[in-house]
């Protein structure tokens, strides 16, 4: 399965400064990754950062040793300022929030439908997240 870019890219910036490991963890997006190399990766990062935050000009290294040439680990974005890379964290975290939202209204929709609308509690999460995702765009 392939990466979605926007994934692969705030893997890239985690790998960056720790200031952008920090927002993307406390953003809990990782656990929203689509695919699970991402979120395996985004998880060990997120888990070698916070053994040693001291170490991270190292980290990247040593997940490419542990790992091999992963191409999350590998690829390299261009220079781009801390104001644009802020701007990008930021509309990569909308992005992948609002793919596991969608993703997630889809299943309890399909839900829905299979129930003829006995279950209240479905209906409830959906128009929940029906919610949420309109305050993302």
């Amino acid at each position: 399965t392939q990466v979605a870019p926007e994934e692969a890219i705030l893997v890239q910036f985690m790998l960056r400064s720790p200031r952008n490991l920090e927002v993307i963890k406390d953003s809990g997006a990782v656990s929203l990754f689509s695919t699970l190399e991402a979120r395996e990766i985004g998880q060990k990062i997120i888990e070698r950062y916070c053994q040693n935050p001291s170490d991270f000009d190292r980290l990247a290294a040593s997940l490419v040793d542990e790992l091999g040439p992963v191409d999350l680990l590998t690829n390299h974005i261009g220079e781009i300022d801390s104001e644009g890379e802020e701007r990008v964290v930021q509309d990569c975290l909308i992005r992948v929030k609002n793919r596991h939202l969608r993703s997630r209204a889809k299943s309890l929709l399909n839900e829905l439908k299979g129930q003829a609308g006995d279950n209240p509690a479905a209906l409830e999460s959906f128009m929940k997240i029906a919610k949420e995702t309109q305050g993302l765009t």
